[in-house]
């Protein structure tokens, strides 16, 4: 496997359905259930499976780069935070435990296409994060900071001469 440093990866986004099989076990076992049903003549009653496809992007990545260095990039140029995405590349389905493993270890190379999911049901994340940074700080991110406002820097506490 060489190493590689800025290479385009491309993305095709694609709105997931609700109550879409979440990882690939699922998938093959849905299936070999809905398949093992029609040959025996049922009925499956299983809803179809309907991706539509939405715009097409491109990010730069390296072969270090880890999957969810990824998914930030991705959600930098999608807005689809990473826990509404779900990534398959070459029929695999990356999941969390994959979370600090290579892109190069995971076989992608430079102009892979990459399917990102995105599940617009789950939460995006992102003011559950706000408020975890709120409890542990104090301050939300962006918000004005008093500075040097009543330190020394300033002249306070210092005696008046």
């Amino acid at each position: 496997m060489a190493d590689f440093e800025d290479a385009e990866v491309r993305l095709t986004l694609r709105t997931e359905p609700a109550g879409a099989a979440k990882s690939r076990d699922e998938a093959v076992a849905a299936g070999e259930a809905a398949a093992a049903a029609s040959a025996a003549g049922l009925s499956t009653g299983r809803p179809r499976r309907v991706c539509r496809n939405g715009p097409r992007s491109v990010v730069k990545v390296g072969s270090g780069t880890t999957l969810n260095s990824l998914k930030l990039l991705i959600y930098q140029a999608t807005e689809a935070t990473p826990s509404q995405q779900r990534l398959v590349f070459d029929g695999l389905d990356f999941t969390d435990r994959d979370a600090e493993t290579t892109v190069g270890a995971l076989g992608i190379v430079p102009a892979s296409t990459i399917e990102v999911f995105v599940d617009k049901s789950q939460p995006d994340g992102l003011a559950e994060a706000l408020e975890r940074q709120v409890e542990q700080t104090g301050t939300k991110r962006g918000a004005p900071e008093g500075g040097f406002l009543g330190s020394a820097l300033l002249g306070a506490g210092l005696p008046v001469m």
